[in-house]
């Protein structure tokens, strides 16, 4: 089961308290700030809960939000984040509060790949994990027939034949 980590050595003692107090005697407002669906070590260490696309690649950046462990794991990191801070701050900001996919590079690549226009991106961030999959079935869909024809429509792209509009 998903978990957060403790800050760590780095951060002793409560380090953002002492710094969000230090900010707000200063006169300025302090926010939180969490990210939440874009985590390479929930990834690593859980590789279940990560976006697979219509191949079988897992994307270790991107946490499939449709599963309900993933979810769980979500809505109590940013409760946490909500209601840890205190008085020292006045809110938090939920960052990667939605679905990810393929276009948010873990490795932020600058090298060029196969050029992918909105239609690509989408089909290459659509999800079929055990948990889309069924979600999938759910709605009378069935997610082997969808998958294929995900790898169909993006088929040209690969070879070539539509740059940059697939």
């Amino acid at each position: 089961e998903p978990r957060p980590y403790a800050a760590g050595d780095w951060a002793p003692g409560d380090a953002y308290g002492e710094a969000a107090r230090a900010l707000r005697d200063a006169g300025l407002d302090v926010h939180s700030w969490v990210v939440l669906a874009h985590n390479s070590r929930m990834g690593a260490e859980h590789p279940a809960t990560s976006v697979v696309n219509a191949y079988g690649d897992r994307y270790p950046w991107a946490p499939c939000i449709a599963q309900p462990a993933t979810r769980a794991y979500l809505t109590a990191l940013a409760a946490e984040a909500a209601v840890r801070p205190g008085e020292e701050t006045r809110g938090t900001e939920l960052e990667s509060c939605g679905w990810y996919g393929l276009a948010h590079l873990h490795a932020h690549d600058k090298i060029a790949g196969v050029a992918l226009g909105e239609a690509g991106q989408y089909l290459m961030s659509l999800c079929f994990c055990g948990s889309c999959r069924a979600g999938y079935a759910e709605q009378g869909l069935d997610p082997a027939e969808l998958a294929g024809a995900v790898r169909r429509a993006l088929e040209p792209v690969w070879r070539g034949g539509h740059e940059g509009e697939g």
